[in-house]
């Protein structure tokens, strides 16, 4: 393997990290919004925020899903 292609693997391994790392920043960010609607809201926003909240919750993603979704760039680059 070329110095040039370890070096794009090392690329792609950063970004397909840095896609996986966002997304569950993403997610945390959004379940702590829902939890701070349930404290401010009145009953009814509560339990809407603490639905939104459990789904968010159970939206696990696996760091193989994020490589199947993302494209190699030796694939993009033309």
């Amino acid at each position: 393997m070329s110095e040039f292609q370890r070096r794009r693997r090392r690329m792609n391994a950063v970004y397909r990290k840095g896609l996986y790392e966002g997304y569950q920043l993403a997610l945390v960010a959004a379940e702590r919004e829902a939890r701070m609607c349930a404290l401010s809201w009145d009953g009814v926003s509560a339990i809407g925020a603490g639905v939104v909240a459990d789904q968010i919750a159970k939206l696990e993603v696996a760091e193989g899903e994020i490589e199947a979704m993302v494209k190699p760039r030796e694939e993009t680059d033309s």
